[in-house]
């Protein structure tokens, strides 16, 4: 598996969780795959088989008096209480002052592309979670849309209207339709979920494997220390401390060694320190 690991750019989910069965000798299920991407401990990504259309943008920093002040309701024209802001023109927020700022254009991309899970990305990846582990529907909406991205590139997935199917009464659809039959272009929006399109969601092989990296740096970290190895540190605190001409056994060198960790930034209580120093003398 390993060899063949190399030559694959991506693996589906069910190749996924194989792998990471296999190397962390733990059973891993594809929801479990599936949480880990929620809870951001791993990046999941989509292939668009077929081409997908998308509004092309980046993250940008934007203060909040640069936003626009809406000081009347739109609909209405009625001045508001307090004036409201808005992004500008073809901007996402994502965060604090954080933003996607996308083009108006409308472009075409394939290929396999990273969720960000920001938008409506995250409510299918949920959606898939609790279909696998309880069966219940996700039915939640984000007026963000499906956001994805490729290294600093990212896209918001856009669906033709025309594609979308809409509870509306008649005279509203025969308004809509008529507007549609105007147009030389299609009208696109914000595509509701990666179902709009053809694709299966897939992770790299690169991030599976630092997944698994991550999983047993973690898992040697919290190892607790065999007696050898116990040992063996405190063996090395006692040459140093003896390399540095401090005798453990002279009066005053508990609070001598705190001073010193103190200065370091490192700093240890009286208490812990005698319990250090009292171990290493049980090894003399």
């Amino acid at each position: 598996m390993k060899k063949l690991l190399k030559l694959k750019e991506w693996l589906t989910p069910e190749e996924a969780v194989y792998y990471l069965s296999t190397e962390i000798g733990e059973k891993v299920s594809v929801s479990d795959l599936y949480r880990f991407a929620i809870d951001e401990h791993l990046t999941l990504s989509v292939n668009f088989v077929n081409q997908a259309k998308v509004k092309v943008g980046q993250v940008v920093k934007i203060h909040h008096s640069e936003l626009r002040s809406i000081e009347g309701n739109n609909f209405t024209d009625e001045e508001l209480s307090e004036p409201s802001t808005l992004p500008l023109d073809h901007h996402i927020h994502v965060a604090d002052d954080t933003w996607v700022a996308l083009s108006p254009e409308v472009t075409s991309i394939r290929g396999v592309w990273d969720l960000t899970m920001l938008g409506s990305e995250l409510l299918d990846v949920e959606n898939h979670y609790y279909q696998q582990t309880s069966g219940v529907e996700v039915i939640l909406s984000c007026l963000e849309g499906v956001l994805i991205r490729q290294g600093d590139v990212v896209c918001q997935l856009q669906t033709n209207f025309n594609d979308i199917e809409y509870q509306l009464g008649t005279n509203t659809k025969k308004i809509i339709d008529d507007e549609l039959c105007k147009r030389k272009e299609p009208l696109y929006s914000p595509s509701g979920s990666l179902d709009d399109y053809d694709h299966i969601l897939v992770v790299r092989t690169e991030e599976v494997t630092r997944f698994i990296h991550s999983m047993k740096s973690t898992a040697a970290v919290d190892k607790p220390l065999t007696s050898r190895e116990r040992n063996n540190l405190l063996k090395l605190v006692s040459a140093t401390l003896k390399y540095a001409d401090i005798d453990i056994n002279d009066r005053g060198v508990i609070e001598a060694i705190v001073k010193i960790t103190e200065l370091n930034g490192t700093a240890f209580s009286d208490d812990t320190i005698r319990k250090y120093v009292n171990q290493i003398k049980d090894l003399a």
